[in-house]
C-alpha cells in the first residue's frame, strides 16, 4: 500500500523527467522567491483585482494559502490550470464524455508551451507550467492588439481588406513585439525568461478573453487524451484503425467542443468562436517557422502529431460540421487571415536578421 509520501515522491520524480538541464535552480529560486515576498505578492494582487480587474480576488488569499510540497511546486500553476480543469470537467459531465477515473493537476517546470497526459488505470495526472501559461500570456497580448485593430479597420471599411489592416499595424509596435517573440522562442523554445512585454490598459480585457480561451482548449484537449485511454488501455487510447494522428485530431476535437460551450458558459466569444485555438495553434506555427529560418535547421515532420497546419484546418472543419453560424465561419477566416499578416511580416523580419547574423 502506498502512502501520500510515496505518492509525492513519484510526482517528484515525473516532474523531474520534465525539467530540462540547468532549470531547476531557476525553478527554485521562483520559489524560494515568492515564498519570502507572499504578503507583499498579496498586497499587489489585492490591488490589481480591486483596480483593474486583472485577476480574480480569490488570488490575494490563494498565495497567502498555498502549500509546497517542494520546489516543483508553482501557485501561478495552480491558480490557473485547476480552475480551468474543474470548468472543463464539468462540461464534460453534462455531455457524458468525462473520465471515469479522477484527475490531479500537477505543475509542470518544463518550459514548453504545450501541457503534458499521463493516463493510468488509477488517477490521471495533468501537468501544465510556465511554459504553457507564459507562451499563452504572451501570444495573446499580441494578437488581442491585432484583432482589435483588424475589428477597427473592417468596422470602418464595412469589410475586411489585409492591405489596409497591414498599413495600419504598420503604425503599431505589434509586428516589432511579435517578432521579438518569435526570435526569443526560436533561440530558446520558450518564452519563459523572455521578460516584461508592455501593453496598454485598455486592452486588458480583451487579452484575457483571449488567453482563457487559450488555456481552456489546452486543457480540454488532455482531457480528452484521458477519455481515449480509459475507453482504449491496451493501446494507449488508439481505436481500431486509428493512428497517433488521428488521435490528437480527436483529442483536438473534443477540446475544441469544451472551448465553444466554455465561451458560452464564460460569455467569452474568443473562446465561443474557436478564436483561442485557433490563435494558439497558430503562435506555435509561427515560432516554430522563425526557428527554422533563425537556426536554418528544417524541421521534420512528427510520426505522432498531424502538423500544425492540419490541425488549423481541422479547427475549420470541426466548426462546419457543427453547423456554427456563417458569419462565424467569416470572423474565425478573417482573425486567421490577421494572424497570417503579423507572421509573414515576422518571418520577413527573421529571414532579413538570419541574412546578416544580427540581433532583433
Amino acid at each position: 500500500m502506498t502512502t501520500e509520501h510515496d505518492d509525492q515522491r513519484y510526482v517528484e520524480h515525473l516532474q523531474r523527467q520534465l525539467l530540462r538541464e540547468g532549470t531547476e535552480e531557476f525553478i527554485r529560486e521562483q520559489a524560494s522567491y515568492l515564498d519570502s515576498k507572499r504578503e507583499e505578492v498579496a498586497e499587489i494582487f489585492k490591488n490589481l483585482a480591486a483596480s483593474t480587474n486583472k485577476l480574480p480576488s480569490k488570488w490575494q488569499a490563494g498565495v497567502l494559502a498555498f502549500e509546497r510540497t517542494s520546489h516543483l511546486d508553482c501557485f501561478y500553476s495552480t491558480s490557473i490550470f485547476n480552475p480551468l480543469l474543474e470548468k472543463a470537467l464539468a462540461i464534460c459531465k453534462k455531455a457524458e464524455i468525462e473520465p471515469t477515473n479522477p484527475i490531479h493537476f500537477y505543475n509542470s517546470p518544463g518550459l514548453e508551451p504545450t501541457a503534458a497526459a499521463l493516463p493510468s488505470n488509477d488517477t490521471h495526472m495533468l501537468f501544465a507550467g510556465q511554459g504553457t501559461f507564459s507562451f499563452c500570456n504572451y501570444w495573446s497580448k499580441i494578437f488581442s492588439e491585432a484583432l482589435f485593430e483588424a475589428a477597427a479597420t473592417t468596422l470602418e471599411l464595412q469589410k475586411w481588406d489585409p492591405v489596409i489592416f497591414l498599413e495600419q499595424i504598420k503604425k503599431t509596435s505589434i509586428i516589432e513585439k511579435a517578432t521579438k517573440l518569435a526570435i526569443w522562442y526560436s533561440l530558446h523554445d520558450t518564452l519563459v525568461g523572455y521578460g516584461k512585454l508592455e501593453q496598454e490598459e485598455r486592452f486588458t480585457s480583451l487579452r484575457s478573453l483571449l488567453l482563457n480561451s487559450m488555456e481552456i482548449f489546452v486543457v480540454g484537449h488532455e482531457i480528452a487524451h484521458f477519455c481515449y485511454y480509459e475507453a482504449y488501455p491496451d493501446t494507449n487510447g488508439l481505436a481500431p484503425d486509428q493512428s497517433d494522428k488521428d488521435l490528437e485530431i480527436n483529442c483536438d476535437n473534443i477540446g475544441l467542443a469544451v472551448c465553444t460551450v466554455y465561451g458560452i458558459g464564460e460569455n467569452n466569444t474568443f473562446a465561443t468562436n474557436f478564436i483561442g485555438p485557433l490563435v494558439f495553434l497558430y503562435s506555435i506555427h509561427l515560432c516554430e517557422k522563425v526557428k527554422e529560418i533563425i537556426t536554418k535547421k528544417p524541421r521534420h515532420d512528427s510520426n505522432s502529431h498531424p502538423s500544425i497546419n492540419d490541425r488549423i484546418k481541422n479547427v475549420f472543419k470541426f466548426a462546419k460540421v457543427a453547423k456554427v453560424h456563417p458569419d462565424i465561419l467569416e470572423i474565425m477566416k478573417d482573425s486567421l487571415d490577421a494572424a497570417i499578416v503579423i507572421g509573414s511580416q515576422v518571418q520577413l523580419i527573421a529571414t532579413e536578421v538570419a541574412s546578416k547574423n544580427t540581433d532583433v
